[in-house]
């Protein structure tokens, strides 16, 4: 596929997974009608969630810590919406994660998250808790990224044919708005054999394609004292094999919300430049998150993040993120309350 067309596909998506589906009960066994709780699961739903966050530190004359302000603004929205009627269910969610720091050392708001994913699920329930599953997702980044430095370095860029070139500064564009853009479609088969309110679990497998559109975009592969070392990137197609695992609940009468999981796209069919195998390729990602809800407006969120895409890094992108968050939900159900 070239570049034209691989761009042409990034502006076609839109939607996404929310993981979430019903598990089977003894009483499904023997009961002639669907039970209660798989009745009310039936319908149209939505929710729609956006918070901000604020900190604020600051430090003098502090042993291994340089004088000054540290701030940090973040903002989230995760909204989506869900249709079931009979064994059909359709399900999508769009989340979007923004946050920006300064500090003592870089006297400037540097992008520290910057994520926007759609996902996107079909299911076909021919038992109560398995079936068949078509799914797509979109992630990428909203914002243009740099790589800025406290002092002058050297930028040692790596081209696609080989050539370098040296560039001295502080600042270095990496990528554009939008970029890079990784897509995934997949089929294959689901199984939720647990559900209650403080334990869900689901598994998928399936083959699919994946599809990073990269090409003009730099990454950095290291640094070594006053060099920083930068590559340039490629667009990258393969046929990949999809195992995931996801786990999710409410504890504490609802007033904290868990899920964690793992996700791995093997691409057993690619066009990789290098030429590895398709153990060096296996896309990874590994996700946690809590949240307290402190008060109807205000929670504390943790959420961990470790995602490998050696088309992109061939290292793990790891990311920690505490905020007290301030934020409300909307929903179809509290529509129903309020009738």
């Amino acid at each position: 596929m070239n570049r034209t067309g691989n761009r042409g596909i990034a502006m076609l998506g839109a939607a996404v997974l929310l993981l979430a589906t019903p598990a089977l009960a003894e009483e499904d066994l023997v009961q002639d009608k669907p039970p209660e709780s798989k009745q009310q699961d039936e319908g149209y739903h939505w929710f729609f969630t956006p918070g901000v966050s604020f900190a604020y530190g600051h430090s003098q004359d502090v042993v291994g810590q340089p004088d000054g302000h540290t701030i940090t603004l973040a903002a989230t929205v995760s909204t989506g919406q869900s249709y079931r009627k009979g064994i059909h269910e359709y399900r999508d969610v769009l989340t979007i994660k923004e946050a920006f720091s300064r500090t003592p050392v870089l006297d400037e708001f540097i992008k520290t998250t910057d994520d926007f994913k759609f996902e996107a699920l079909y299911l076909i329930y021919l038992l109560e808790w398995l079936g068949p599953y078509v799914r797509f997702s979109l992630q990428t980044q909203i914002f243009e990224s740099f790589n800025v430095q406290p002092d002058t370095v050297n930028f040692n860029i790596t081209y696609l044919d080989g050539s370098t070139e040296d560039r001295l500064g502080r600042r270095y564009r990496l990528t554009d708005g939008w970029m890079p853009l990784t897509i995934r479609e997949s089929a294959g088969a689901f199984a939720a054999p647990y559900k209650s309110e403080p334990y869900n679990i689901e598994v998928r497998a399936g083959f699919g394609g994946l599809h990073t559109i990269a090409s003009d975009q730099f990454t950095v592969s290291g640094k070594d004292g006053d060099q920083v070392s930068i590559v340039e990137l490629d667009d990258f197609n393969a046929g990949a094999v999809e195992i995931a695992v996801g786990l999710w609940g409410d504890l504490w009468e609802k007033k904290a919300a868990y899920k964690a999981g793992a996700e791995f796209l093997i691409p057993v069919v690619n066009d990789d430049a290098l030429d590895r195998d398709p153990g060096e390729l296996t896309n990874m990602e590994f996700y946690a998150g809590i949240t307290f809800k402190l008060l109807k407006w205000m929670s504390l969120d943790y959420q961990f993040k470790a995602v490998k895409q050696p088309q992109i890094v061939d290292e793990f992108q790891i990311q920690n993120n505490l905020l007290l968050t301030i934020g409300y939900s909307w929903s179809d159900a509290d529509e129903k309350k309020a009738e």
